[in-house]
């Protein structure tokens, strides 16, 4: 009879040891517990209550930041391009009676030009040259025997119709069929930079 007491006492003192172990936890889990609000709107007004939401140990609730994608933006140049053009430089005829710059013509070169209204044989084709420094032949280039046009080569004026050459420093005849010479202008450069015309020969 004791020792059925004995063990029905044992089991009472467990048995409250244990529900009071557990009522702690509780409290200690209900305490843990985030409140949540929530607010009730009646005919007499709103109502808001407080209560603990259910919590699951071991569960993670997160939220997944929301990813934007953004285009890179591409801005397009419409700007033409840049074109480099071929500078020309055009020297302008002198007003006759001048015929060329002194620089233009170098020595041993040739100018072609247009004989001026002063002359006797305004507007025929002419060849001016600088045989030596300073020194300027200017002929007309129209052939004497049949009126071809004579073009420089070498150190003749050729025509270009029969074979008729002429001596380019002095517009003499060196090959027939021509028999007269070329004509000749004087001219002379003067301490302006030109050479002028001067008068027919």
């Amino acid at each position: 009879m004791e020792r059925r007491n004995v063990l029905a006492a044992i089991g009472s003192g467990a048995i409250a040891l244990v529900a009071a172990a557990c009522g702690g936890a509780a409290k200690a889990v209900k305490a843990t517990l985030p409140a949540v609000e929530r607010t009730t709107t009646t005919a007499k007004g709103t109502v808001t209550t407080t209560s603990s939401r259910p919590h699951h140990p071991g569960t993670t609730t997160s939220s997944s930041p929301t990813s934007t994608t953004q285009a890179p933006s591409s801005t397009t140049s419409s700007t033409p391009e840049a074109t480099t053009q071929p500078t020309t430089t055009t020297i302008p005829a002198p007003s006759w009676p001048a015929i060329a710059k002194v620089a233009d013509v170098p020595v041993g070169g040739t100018l072609v030009f247009t004989f001026g209204p002063t002359s006797s044989h305004n507007g025929d084709p002419g060849i001016l040259y600088q045989p030596s420094p300073g020194v300027f032949v200017a002929l007309d280039t129209i052939c004497t025997h049949q009126g071809g046009h004579c073009a420089v080569q070498g150190q003749l004026l050729v025509c270009p119709l029969h074979g008729s050459e002429f001596a380019l420093s002095t517009g003499a005849v060196v090959r027939s069929p021509a028999e007269f010479p070329l004509y000749k202008a004087n001219v002379a450069a003067r301490s302006d930079g030109y050479v002028w015309f001067v008068t027919d020969a």
